[in-house]
């Protein structure tokens, strides 16, 4: 997985570390309180196990717990998984593209051929990962692209979000003259399910260098899971 950046009318992401941090400020004396009401033979070993990475300030130090450590895991909490809650992201108006998505490709490089495609999309608070599986339906030869930067814009236009990535792709055909391209998607989010609390529609176009010239093409995906 790598970064990516968000696009917002605010630093969204200095706003949460700097509320995170008020937050752990806060909590860190009523913690070490209910700390000190343990018994001896709970606190002291903790302290024990801890006290190698107590210079680093993480861990349980002299019975109780730093601010230093409560924000480092109240970070990692919103990073894996507090950011998707619905609050949070009323508030942050981040989206989640994170899941399997299976459709089907359309390029000018081979404007008579239809590509299947399969793409897993991993997605944390601070980083992204886009791997899409191509299959050729004629010769069932297969391709495989990885992205390696990311640009997200949560409300682009009309309610819809938009996923821009730079991609790798890399084919496994020996007998083909350019084995390797890369290029640009943009992919644009919508199709919100309210049963399901998600958008099911991912469609946009594409860019890439692929052969001697540029070669454009559409993308329609929609949510397996």
């Amino acid at each position: 997985m790598h970064t990516y950046s968000i696009k917002s009318s605010a630093n969204i992401r200095k706003q949460i570390g700097q509320t995170l941090f008020f937050i752990s400020v806060v909590l860190c004396p009523i913690i070490n309180m209910l700390i000190s009401l343990l018994p001896e033979s709970i606190v002291s070993p903790i302290n024990d196990y801890f006290s190698q990475w107590s210079d680093l300030g993480i861990g349980l130090v002299i019975g109780g717990i730093t601010a230093l450590t409560l924000y480092r895991l109240l970070s990692w909490l919103f990073d894996k998984y507090l950011w998707k809650l619905g609050l949070v992201k009323k508030y942050t108006k981040m989206v989640d593209f994170s899941g399997k998505w299976e459709g089907s490709l359309r390029s000018s490089f081979s404007p008579e051929l239809e590509m299947k495609v399969v793409a897993t999309i991993k997605q944390t608070w601070s980083e992204i990962s886009v791997h899409c599986v191509f299959t050729n339906l004629i010769t069932n030869e297969r391709t495989t692209s990885s992205s390696e930067s990311a640009h997200i814009v949560p409300e682009y236009d009309n309610m819809m979000s938009l996923l821009s990535f730079t991609y790798r792709n890399k084919s496994i055909n020996h007998k083909l003259v350019v084995r390797e391209h890369r290029g640009t998607n943009d992919l644009y989010l919508s199709g919100y399910d309210e049963n399901k609390k998600k958008h099911m529609e991912l469609r946009g176009d594409y860019y890439n260098n692929r052969g001697t010239t540029p070669n454009l093409g559409s993308i329609d995906l929609l949510r397996k899971c």
